[in-house]
C-alpha cells in the first residue's frame, strides 16, 4: 500500500478531532476480475465527508468540530471527494486508512463535542490562574 502522506517541512500539523475509527476500512468493486487498483481516503477525509454529507453539517461547525480552519476542511473534503469519484469511476478498491500517516489525531468520546483548541488553553489558563491566586 503506498503512503498516504509526505512529511513536508513547514509549520506543524494542527491536531484534528476524530469522532471514531471507521467500521469499515475498505471498499471494493464486484464484478472485476483480478486485483483493481486502489483509492486511499485518509481518516481526516473520511471524518470530513462524515461530517459534511452523512451528518449534514455546514463547514463551519464541522471545521469547529475537527479543529481545523474552514479553508482546511474545505480542502480535505474536496480530497475526499476527488478520492471516492476515482475509486468508483475508474472501479478501484476504496481504502479507508485506520492509522495516522504524517497526522496528528485525537480521537474523542460520541458523546462530547470537540473544543477547539484556543478554548482549552483559555480554560487551561484560567485554571493556572486560580491556581496561583488561592496559594497567595
Amino acid at each position: 500500500m503506498k503512503k498516504l502522506y509526505k512529511r513536508r517541512p513547514g509549520r506543524p500539523r494542527k491536531r484534528r478531532f476524530i469522532e471514531s475509527d471507521p467500521k469499515v476500512s475498505q471498499f471494493s468493486p464486484r464484478g472485476r476480475p483480478g486485483r483493481p487498483d486502489e483509492a486511499l481516503l485518509g481518516l481526516d477525509e473520511f471524518e470530513a465527508i462524515r461530517l459534511a454529507h452523512y451528518k449534514g453539517l455546514s463547514q463551519a461547525d464541522a471545521a469547529r468540530s475537527m479543529n481545523i480552519s474552514q479553508q482546511t476542511f474545505s480542502r480535505t473534503v474536496k480530497r475526499a471527494q476527488k478520492a471516492i469519484a476515482d475509486a468508483i469511476v475508474n472501479g478501484k478498491t476504496l481504502y479507508i486508512q485506520n492509522k495516522p500517516l504524517g497526522r496528528v489525531y485525537s480521537l474523542q468520546d460520541g458523546d462530547m463535542p470537540a473544543r477547539p483548541a484556543f478554548q482549552k488553553l483559555m480554560a487551561d489558563s484560567k485554571k493556572y490562574l486560580d491556581a496561583d491566586n488561592e496559594t497567595e
